[in-house]
């Protein structure tokens, strides 16, 4: 695992996920289908924003390393804080998994806008493969 770092080298094979200090994944260490989640979310996005440049195709293979319904189900909640009015909600994740926020900071801005223990609920139901469950928490939160 990394330690915080100015500028990040994104490799498309690697991902985010050897960015991630021991900090974020100790913290989360139950809980790897969201680790995984978060790593698929910010690479995913990276290759979008390399596509948009031209600097990569939509077939170019970057990695993922969980489910991607896990992933879908974390942007639905980051959508979702979005339109709470939290700005950059991605930028929150990243900066928590590589060290420049506390671990455990999006999980309390998850509960301070969507409501008390919302973020451990979704947590169970993502662990747990129960995804459909886990948007509509997201939903009907707040």
């Amino acid at each position: 695992m990394a330690q915080p770092t100015e500028n990040l080298r994104i490799a498309p094979e690697d991902g985010f996920l050897p960015h991630f200090t021991e900090a974020f994944v100790s913290y989360y260490d139950d809980h790897w289908s969201y680790i995984y989640a978060v790593a698929d979310l910010l690479t995913d996005n990276f290759k979008q924003v390399l596509v948009s440049a031209g600097k990569a195709t939509a077939e170019s293979e970057f990695a993922c390393f969980g489910d991607p319904s896990a992933r879908d189900t974390l942007r639905a909640l980051v959508k979702k804080l979005e339109q709470a009015g939290i700005e950059k909600p991605i930028l929150h994740l990243l900066q928590e998994a590589t060290g420049r926020r506390t671990p455990g900071a999006f999980a309390a801005t998850v509960d301070s806008i969507l409501g008390p223990s919302v973020f451990a609920r979704w947590l169970t139901l993502v662990d747990g493969g129960n995804f459909t469950a886990a948007n509509q928490l997201t939903h009907n939160s707040q």
